[in-house]
């Protein structure tokens, strides 16, 4: 697998590498966030930046970043060895969770195409070496069959188990943040 990236443009713009990240102060992208949440108070531990992150929160970090990039290659069979058999998600715009089947599907075959993405990480924890938790935002282009482009942001959390040396997802739950068009044409 590639080395992923922290950070994917939206417009074609110079990308920052994930390593170089990493050996980099990345205090500026998080400043909206900072400030947020000092609105907050000081009682939130929060990880930030990725610089300070462990070697294993790195590699559980770097996994997210590889899943992203294999949803845009879109190829069934690498998407779903990277979940875990008995995997259940559920994006919480849906009335039920999903399996393994269904997250599969939602990257690949007639779903909308994803062009371009952001990702954003607000925690990443390991437990043991064995379970790994990650909450995330993130900002992405994508395209459904015959449309136009669409920009959608949302949160994600993800449950990942180590087997065999590598990170398996075992479970998602997040969505996509309501879009302002969306918003403002239900409440004319």
């Amino acid at each position: 697998m590639s080395q992923g990236h922290l950070r994917r443009p939206l417009n074609g713009t110079k990308t920052l590498d994930f390593v170089s990240c990493l050996n980099k102060s990345v205090a500026n992208y998080f400043c909206p966030l900072k400030a947020a949440l000092g609105q907050l108070g000081e009682s939130m531990a929060i990880q930030l930046p990725i610089v300070d992150f462990s070697p294993e929160q790195r590699d559980l970090w770097k996994r997210v970043v590889d899943l992203w990039a294999l949803s845009k290659v879109r190829e069934e069979g690498q998407i779903r060895s990277t979940l875990h058999p008995d995997y259940v998600g559920w994006d919480m715009s849906a009335p039920l969770p999903h399996d393994r089947d269904a997250a599969v599907h939602s990257v690949s075959g007639e779903s909308p195409e994803l062009r371009g993405y952001e990702l954003h990480p607000l925690s990443v924890q390991v437990y043991e070496g064995k379970v790994g938790v990650v909450h995330y935002s993130y900002s992405a282009m994508v395209v459904p069959k015959n449309a136009t482009p669409i920009n959608v942001t949302g949160r994600w959390s993800e449950v990942y188990l180590m087997q065999g040396g590598t990170w398996i997802m075992i479970s998602v739950s997040g969505r996509p943040d309501v879009s302002k068009e969306r918003d403002s044409a239900t409440s004319a």
